[in-house]
């Protein structure tokens, strides 16, 4: 039988935010957004929405984990032979409530869905990531593409799960690098090409002539 698959869209640009902002003390507000393999787009700090990151928890957006490759002296220590770039796992608390049981349970669904739809495969036998997008108040955004690995399983404390309750997203990314949705481009060019030898040795017109740098302001090479 047929199935309904959602369709693989690029992440649109969510711009500088919009929703209501994380305090980070003393130096502005950050907000934080999903995107889901369909393109949809979820607010993670905008508490009208009926969902909101908690204060408390979130971790795993500092440095790039490294595996260290090293090889033994003879004298004692070691040197570094290798750095190898790890998986990165990201916690992220979120809070997610509603007027009625309903309302809630509605809610709690719908998100658990954008989640863990990074899981399935496509028509093309790929799984999909989500996208999780920090924007600072100087204006500047980094994304990181995000899998879903566990904790939408709710806090089963008593009271919980009837109209609130509180989920630790465990989300997994392959490529442990956050990127900037603005790309940076370098322009370079060359005039129209001729012959070297005809009549004689000559150059074809460029923008340079000999070496040219390029500054690359990221931390990947």
């Amino acid at each position: 039988m047929p199935l309904i698959t959602a369709p693989v869209v690029t992440p649109p640009d969510t711009g500088g935010g919009g929703s209501t902002p994380v305090p980070l003390p003393e130096i502005g507000f950050a907000t934080a957004t999903y995107t889901d393999p369909t393109g949809t787009v979820w607010p993670l700090t905008d508490e009208s929405a009926g969902w909101f990151t908690l204060a408390d928890g979130v971790s795993g957006l500092g440095a790039t984990p490294y595996e260290l490759t090293t090889d033994a002296h003879p004298r004692g220590g070691a040197r570094l032979r290798y750095a190898s770039p790890q998986p990165r796992a990201i916690v992220w608390p979120l809070y997610v409530y509603g007027e009625t049981h309903v309302e809630f349970i509605g809610r709690w669904r719908a998100l658990a869905t954008a989640f863990t739809r990074t899981l399935r495969e496509g028509p093309d036998g790929r799984r999909t990531p989500g996208w999780l997008e920090i924007a600072r108040p100087d204006g500047t955004r980094r994304r990181i593409a995000v899998y879903y690995r566990e904790g939408f399983e709710g806090r089963g404390a008593k009271g919980s799960g009837i109209v609130s309750d509180a989920a630790a997203l465990t989300l997994w990314c392959e490529d442990p690098y956050w990127a900037d949705p603005v790309e940076v481009a370098e322009h370079r060019e060359t005039g129209s090409l001729s012959s070297f030898f005809t009549p004689y040795p000559t150059i074809s017109s460029s923008q340079v002539l000999g070496s040219t740098e390029v500054t690359n302001p990221g931390d990947v090479i």
